[in-house]
């Protein structure tokens, strides 16, 4: 209990120095209309006050294009790109009752989406 309480403290004592307002967004339905091909989709957003925002961490990665891979020809080419992959610390207490966050879920900060690894 006493491991509880000390996560407890630090986690709100992160909250009050870095805390920052996300949005939680969760697709509850999904139609397609068979005439005009038009998608509908209902979102559920959930507000978070405050949540622990983590800086990026960048890593640069390589990828072949598919005809290198395909025939494994020459003079085709790859692309460097850059992955990042931010951190964010959400406490239960600021969550609804009972609600996991899912893979198919996707966070808003500071007008990006992000998604749930």
């Amino acid at each position: 209990m006493n491991n509880f309480r000390f996560i407890k403290r630090i986690l709100y004592s992160l909250k009050r120095r870095y805390g920052l307002p996300i949005t939680i967004h969760r697709a509850t339905s999904s139609e397609v209309d068979i005439i005009n091909g038009e998608q509908t989709q209902e979102i559920t957003t959930y507000k978070i006050k405050k949540a622990v925002v983590l800086n990026t961490k960048q890593a640069r990665d390589f990828a072949y294009d598919l005809s290198y891979i395909a025939a494994n020809k020459n003079f085709t080419y790859g692309a460097l790109f850059d992955a990042g992959t931010r951190t964010i610390l959400i406490d239960a207490i600021d969550l609804p009752t009972g609600f996991i966050l899912l893979q198919d879920d996707g966070i808003i900060y500071n007008h990006e989406r992000y998604e749930i690894k």
